[in-house]
């Protein structure tokens, strides 16, 4: 049985890794052309202390952006904010895997063969459920 994959086919007689990098590449251009224009309105601006406390900011990165401590204070929207926020987290590792498989890279992935492959397919199911119920 052949694999499925969107990626392996070709359009028009173009390969879709080709299409893939095609899209990618134009996307990263226009990305860096915002970006560019927000680090020029930011560079106008005043100084900005960044890194005078940074054990402090970094505990409160893990605080309040990993462990999202700050959410549950309205508890039917912080439970579905803090869903929506985990799922994607659990789906991240995902969205890499087909965006490596679009673009023809070989993405070795050596945890997700076995048991810890099945648990990570079996949770990704479930929080796939979750953030399209809490949407």
């Amino acid at each position: 049985m052949t694999e499925l994959n969107p990626a392996l086919q070709t359009y028009l007689g173009i390969p879709a890794f080709v299409l893939g990098w095609v899209v990618f590449v134009l996307g990263a251009g226009l990305f860096t052309w915002l970006l560019y224009g927000r680090y020029l309105l930011v560079r106008a601006g005043q100084p900005d202390p960044r890194f005078d406390s940074l054990p402090s900011r970094f505990s409160d990165l893990l605080r309040y952006g990993f462990l999202q401590t700050r959410q549950p204070r309205y508890l039917w929207a912080g439970v579905i904010h803090l869903v929506i926020f985990w799922g994607f987290v659990v789906l991240g590792l995902r969205s890499v895997e087909l965006i490596a498989q679009g673009l023809n890279i070989p993405l070795p992935l050596p945890a997700a063969e076995g048991f810890f492959g099945r648990v990570y397919a079996g949770l990704k199911d479930v929080f796939e459920l979750l953030v399209l119920g809490a949407c």
